[in-house]
């Protein structure tokens, strides 16, 4: 590191600006603001890391008008790091509004470009101020970003995933609520919550599987009447978000899902993947069963239990199995009868995807659970 890194490094204001005055001419200071340290940060990459300090802002200050004599103002706000970060990224992390307001005021006509700097694995500042939880920083990102804020909302990672996505991730849901507030109109917002990323995964899918129901309804309610069409999003593992809380076992979260999904409920209990042998497989828990069969005819039975491709059982037994629940209500029976198709196909999605112990995948087998299914059917 150089002299100036190491003052930077300390917040100290006074030495900062002593070294700075220090340099000969524009060429001096201009090679003295440039150089980087092994791991390729400059004096305004450490500036940006250390502005929570008592003056980090003013050393964070002091350099920007150092570089602006120099003439290096816009090639040192623009240049990243060893890991690709940027001084605004890193200042976003940190989460100063004072510092982020200064660089960006800073960049002037280049702001937008500044805005759209990612780290290597893609990452832009405001994926790094939604990580960290920082919502007065999103807050400013996303009102400097102007007409740039939706590509900047829009933007993705490496692994497919938006601001939007690692905000649910990180169970905030004052960050989440920012970001579809800035998202603006309908069609925008529609955008954004449709966005999935490399798994197939919307950001419902994400706030479900965590069994967060705030967060669940936060989507829901910015989807509107495009609520449906969010949960028919089915994940490249071939389950959707009704699965996700079907796994979790939360109840109040399947009751939100099947509520929005509306008249297309039903569409939605039957949709799912596909095993290795081409047939769908359901991970309903008895509660979505039960939800599917309480105010329905008796052909709702066979609807859930009798899939193409499969029968999973004969029409005969699926409507016994729909009479049997019917009669075990206000008896405290419970609906066993119907655990062998939660279940069924369970045992491909863990196998394949979760690559869960022998125990789990014993616990999943068709035939123990066509067994039980059995027994509470006579």
């Amino acid at each position: 590191m150089s002299c100036l890194h190491y003052s930077v490094y300390r917040g100290d204001l006074v030495m900062t600006n002593t070294l700075l005055g220090a340099a000969a001419h524009a060429g001096a200071l201009w090679e003295l603001l440039m150089l980087a340290t092994d791991s390729g940060d400059t004096c305004l990459h450490m500036a940006a890391e250390y502005c929570l300090l008592p003056h980090g802002p003013g050393v964070v200050q002091a350099l920007l008008q150092a570089a602006d004599r120099a003439g290096a103002l816009l090639e040192l706000l623009l240049r990243r790091s060893g890991p690709g970060e940027s001084c605004l990224l890193i200042a976003a992390l940190e989460g100063s509004v004072d510092v982020v307001n200064e660089l960006l005021e800073a960049a002037g006509p280049t702001r937008c470009e500044l805005l759209m700097l990612t780290n290597l694995v893609g990452d832009s500042c405001l994926y790094a101020s939604v990580e960290e939880g920082r919502v007065a920083a999103v807050r400013t990102l996303l009102e400097a970003a102007g007409p740039a804020r939706r590509e900047l909302l829009l933007l993705t990672n490496a692994f497919g995933r938006s601001c939007l996505h690692i905000g649910v991730e990180e169970g905030r849901v004052d960050v989440v609520q920012a970001l579809l507030d800035a998202a603006g109109g309908a069609q925008q917002k529609r955008e954004l919550l449709l966005l999935a990323d490399g798994s197939g995964a919307s950001c419902l899918y994400l706030s479900v599987e965590r069994g967060d129901l705030a967060m669940a309804r936060a989507h829901l309610a910015a989807a509107g009447e495009d609520a449906p069409e969010l949960l028919m999003l089915v994940r490249n593992a071939g389950d959707t978000c009704l699965h996700a809380s079907a796994r979790s076992g939360r109840a109040d979260v399947a009751r939100a899902l099947l509520a929005a999904a509306g008249p297309r409920r039903h569409e939605l209990l039957v949709l799912g993947g596909r095993d290795s042998a081409g047939a769908p497989w359901v991970a309903f828990s008895v509660l979505l069963v039960a939800a599917a069969l309480g105010s329905r005819p008796p052909t709702s039975a066979p609807i859930l239990l009798q899939q193409p491709g499969r029968t999973l059982l004969s029409a005969p037994l699926a409507c016994r199995s729909y009479l049997l629940c019917s009669s075990a209500r206000g008896r405290n029976r419970p609906l066993l009868c119907l655990v062998c198709v939660c279940v069924y196909y369970c045992r491909t999605y863990y196998k394949a995807v979760r690559g869960g112990g022998r125990r789990r995948v014993d616990d999943m087998c068709y035939d123990r659970r066509l067994e039980i299914f059995r027994k509470c059917s006579l």
